[in-house]
């Protein structure tokens, strides 16, 4: 478990430089996307969201105990 965990921490050091400037690239594009465009998606992914959400009320879980 020990050797795992290394490796892990590992892998993920190796890319943190990528990750980070990964990141830096998303946010700077998307200080460049137009406001009605970003309220577009606002506006898909909350459809989306309705939509494929399980309808009604679940279960009450503890109800058995």
């Amino acid at each position: 478990m020990t050797i795992v965990t290394l490796i892990v921490i590992f892998i993920y050091w190796s890319f943190l430089p990528q990750i980070a400037t990964l990141v830096d690239k998303i946010y700077n594009r998307s200080l460049q996307v137009k406001i009605p465009f970003f309220i577009a998606i606002c506006l898909v992914t909350l459809w989306l969201t309705i939509n494929l959400s399980p309808s009604g009320v679940p279960p009450f879980i503890y109800s058995n105990f």
